[in-house]
């Protein structure tokens, strides 16, 4: 009974130091580009007909590149785009691809280059290297979440010697694919940036000033050549006419429109607060003719009474003789005797 307890418990023991030792490479850098791939995805719709210019152009260089080619989202999700076919050519090696910047004097000839685009960026960071490194290391390694079996296990990869075409493809197929999927459970795109951007490296010992790099990588003069370096190096031009990293366009892209919002927001405040303004205003004006219209009225009423007073009193009238008559018992009107004596005298 001892015995077989503790042959389970080697099992066991044996189990858990197998999957001890498994390792995802690039597992983190994948995630967070994918991630971001995906909100870009999410927010372009269905061809950013309703975005911002700015954004919209930037969103488009994320998605598709910024060579004016295909901007079909359908069609670059089908297959390999035909550029990446002629991977035996010297300007389709991986570390031109995605290590060196784009160059001015190869502008015509070089049809991709590190930063070119997100779905780009993935096949530089996920694909397997010289000989299916790191794929090659042991029974248990992943690449970008993949499985060996993923790249038909085979100790092949994609390289700088115009191998690899195969192992392109899977990749594309079996992860940039489902990075440019919107799963319904996308977060917010300013946040997936943010995410990303954590996972760069700049400025270690290993990475020169003005670069940053995606994924593992050693120093020496062949950055992400696929021999022992599977990443993306970001070169940022001095000069500002030349490409910028996909991600650097997005970047300000989403701070002007952070910057419009709030350019807005001020707006609406400041016309709010004049609204108000003109409100109260309007309701002391109200206020202020309620508490008049009474006192103006009343004075109205007791001019009307004094007046219908002076009419009625008969002091105040405009005939003295009737006056007269009325105050007194005593007639007015001289008698005709008198006016006859009157005339005779005369």
């Amino acid at each position: 009974m001892m015995k077989v307890l503790f042959f389970w418990m080697m099992v066991i023991g044996v189990c858990s130091s197998s999957g001890g030792d498994e390792k995802d490479h690039n597992k983190e850098a994948h995630q967070a580009l994918c991630d971001l791939l995906k909100a870009a995805v999410k927010s372009w719709g269905e061809g950013g007909a309703s975005l911002p210019a700015k954004l919209k152009t930037a969103l488009e260089k994320t998605i598709f590149g910024s060579d004016g080619g295909e901007n079909d989202l359908g069609k670059i999700k089908a297959e390999l785009p035909k550029v990446y076919q002629k991977v035996n050519s010297n300007v389709l090696s991986r570390v031109v691809l995605c290590g060196q910047p784009l160059l001015d004097d190869m502008r015509d000839n070089q049809a991709r280059w590190s930063g070119h685009s997100a779905p780009h960026d993935l096949l530089c960071l996920c694909t397997p290297g010289n000989s299916g490194w790191p794929l090659n290391l042991s029974g248990n390694e992943k690449l970008c979440g993949k499985e060996k079996s993923v790249w038909g296990n085979r100790n092949a990869g994609w390289t700088s010697g115009g191998q690899g075409k195969d192992e392109m493809i899977a990749t594309w197929t079996n992860v940039t694919r489902e990075c440019l999927e919107d799963d319904g459970r996308t977060g917010d795109l300013q946040k997936a940036l943010d995410d990303f951007k954590a996972k760069l490296k700049q400025k270690s010992s290993d990475v020169p000033k003005g670069m940053y790099r995606l994924g593992t990588s050693k120093s020496d003069d062949y950055p992400c050549s696929g021999n022992g370096k599977i990443c993306v190096i970001y070169h940022i031009p001095a000069k500002p006419e030349h490409s910028m990293p996909w991600w650097m366009d997005l970047e300000k892209a989403l701070q002007i429109g952070e910057d419009q919002k709030e350019k807005q927001k001020k707006t609406e405040e400041e016309k709010r607060a004049k609204d108000d303004q003109k409100q109260q205003k309007t309701q002391r004006q109200g206020k202020a003719q309620a508490e008049h219209t009474p006192r103006t009225a009343a004075l109205k009423s007791t001019k009307q009474d004094t007046t219908d007073n002076e009419q009625i009193n008969p002091e105040n009238t405009s005939n003295p003789i009737a006056t007269l008559e009325d105050t007194s018992s005593t007639p007015i009107s001289l008698p005709s005797s008198w006016l006859l004596s009157a005339v005779l005298l005369i």
